[in-house]
């Protein structure tokens, strides 16, 4: 979609559907709301961003993962804002690749909120 950054990446006609998809449609979606969905991880009740600051990367990834896991109700709001910007084809394989696409969207959404501490 043209209001979606570009996001340049290599594909070759080798790459499997889902990689498609990721590079196509939810990296540029995850950039475009990327301070939307750092935000709602802010905001919910249970998180104490302070945590992130004391951990290594590593460490605050499985943090962030466990967090997640057990936070289902922060997974589906982060999860609709993305699909929420998916075009009807695209809407139509996420449902056929639910599962997979998710957990991709929680990952790089996981990836991203840590972009945002200097952990270095």
């Amino acid at each position: 979609m043209s209001d979606r950054p570009a996001i340049n990446v290599k594909l070759s006609h080798t790459d499997k559907p889902l990689a498609v998809f990721t590079h196509t449609c939810l990296r540029p979606i995850l950039k475009q709301k990327h301070n939307t969905l750092c935000a709602i991880i802010r905001d919910d009740k249970n998180f104490d961003v302070e945590v992130i600051s004391k951990f290594s990367e590593a460490k605050n990834t499985v943090f962030l993962k466990e967090f997640m896991q057990k936070n289902t109700a922060l997974r589906s709001i982060l999860t609709g804002v993305i699909v929420g910007r998916f075009s009807e084809d695209e809407l139509a394989f996420y449902l056929e690749n639910q599962k997979e696409i998710r957990r991709r969207i929680v990952e790089m959404t996981i990836t991203r909120f840590l972009s945002e501490f200097d952990l270095v």
